[in-house]
């Protein structure tokens, strides 16, 4: 049976950037040894195992997708929202297909130092000093599209074949803090697209 299915889906984890100092604020941290600057409140996932993308929510300190190209430690995604649609159905018995894109736009920008310059791949900031010179980055982090074979060996065996592909918005080409729940930037050094391919077992006992 081919039983085909359609799903949507969503999720807001909430998030805050208070890095931005007007001018007053900088004259506090430079003259006041009593200016304390505000802090920033991200949601925090609690070591959550559930993954939204395969380049925004796992990386180099594990996670299914293993070794994610933007890096970070799988379930640490916040300041964040997004939208999911897909389309599964089983050919056969044993074989399932799916294929879903998603949506993903920061809630907080961050406003980076003015003027930032990219040099050979490397950002320069002449005035980071003068932290009251800002400009904020776009929210828009970009659109992932996910396709994936599953062949069901048995009930407790199985193999996949995927895919993924993401497509860079502005918000990930100056970047945002999205990872490590809220305290690490995510910004690239480029407008490449990544990609990803992966191949997996699965045996439950």
């Amino acid at each position: 049976e081919f039983q085909p299915r359609v799903f949507v889906g969503g999720a807001y984890l909430g998030g805050e950037d208070n890095r931005e100092l007007g001018f007053v604020d900088w004259l506090g941290a430079m003259f006041c040894p009593f200016w304390s600057a505000d802090s920033s409140r991200s949601f925090n996932r609690l070591f959550s195992n559930w993954r939204y993308s395969y380049f925004l929510d796992s990386g180099v300190q594990g996670g299914a997708a293993g070794l994610g190209p933007l890096g970070s430690a799988a379930g640490d995604l916040t300041n964040v929202w997004l939208a999911r649609a897909g389309f599964s159905a089983m050919p056969t018995e044993q074989v399932r297909v799916e294929v879903s894109g998603t949506y993903f736009e920061a809630l907080e920008a961050f406003s980076r130092p003015w003027p930032t310059f990219w040099v050979l791949g490397t950002r320069i900031s002449p005035l980071a000093g003068l932290s009251f010179l800002s400009e904020e980055n776009d929210k828009n982090l970009g659109w992932e599209l996910d396709a994936n074979v599953t062949y069901l060996y048995s009930e407790d065996l199985s193999f996949e074949l995927g895919y993924a592909h993401f497509f860079v918005d502005k918000g990930l080409e100056w970047g945002n803090f999205n990872n490590m729940n809220g305290l690490a930037n995510n910004g690239g050094q480029d407008k490449k697209d990544p990609n990803y391919v992966y191949f997996e077992t699965k045996i439950c006992f």
